[in-house]
């Protein structure tokens, strides 16, 4: 289904813990814009979605509480790529309706964050500016370790999603790349620049 919208639709992707979050909540801020997050739908669909998930990777998913844990399950998907394929197929489909819905019924400019832009259906949504925010790969190996992983597992999930890391024609699908190699300062500077840009 074709979406069509009058207002933009900033697409924010890049490698995991780029800092693709905090560039498109400053962006979000600057624009007054409504702001999408696929990672947290995808929560919400893991949970809507438990039983399907659970049958598929069993019960070992599950914290005391009987309720998926998502970092047990993220260490299973994350060292077998066939098992993460397997996830997305179950929880894409259901998130990329759900940001849809939020798409036809927003009447606002939208900015919508994800990581795997190719299993999003970006090329539906008219009126994108896709941005990708890229950052140096020791950096984000740190941002990882940071968040409680070893450097092993901040590996694993860097190489899951090493088709987005290393696009080699990144700049050929995406409209702007937002170097984020510096202070925090002046990737607000950054956002705050291409927010301007965008209003005139």
């Amino acid at each position: 289904m074709r979406i069509k919208n009058e207002h933009p639709v900033f697409i924010i992707t890049g490698p995991i813990a780029c800092g693709k979050s905090t560039f498109s909540k400053m962006l979000g801020e600057y624009f007054g814009a409504t702001y999408i997050n696929a990672d947290t739908i995808g929560h919400n669909v893991l949970i809507e979605l438990s039983e399907l998930v659970v049958s598929k990777f069993g019960s070992q998913i599950l914290n005391k509480n009987s309720i998926i844990d998502r970092k047990k399950l993220g260490s299973i998907v994350f060292a077998d790529k066939e098992k993460l394929l397997m996830l997305e197929s179950i929880l894409h489909p259901i998130i990329n309706k759900k940001v849809e819905n939020i798409i036809l019924n927003t009447k606002n400019i939208i900015v919508f964050e994800v990581v795997l832009l190719e299993k999003t259906n970006y090329k539906n949504i008219d009126n994108t500016i896709i941005v990708y925010v890229d950052s140096p790969y020791e950096n984000i190996v740190q941002r990882i370790i940071d968040r409680g992983l070893s450097e092993k597992e901040a590996v694993k999930r860097i190489e899951s999603q090493s088709e987005i890391k290393y696009l080699k024609n990144k700049s050929e699908i995406t409209n702007i790349i937002i170097e984020n190699n510096s202070t925090l300062e002046s990737l607000k500077d950054k956002a705050y620049q291409l927010s301007k840009d965008y209003m005139k």
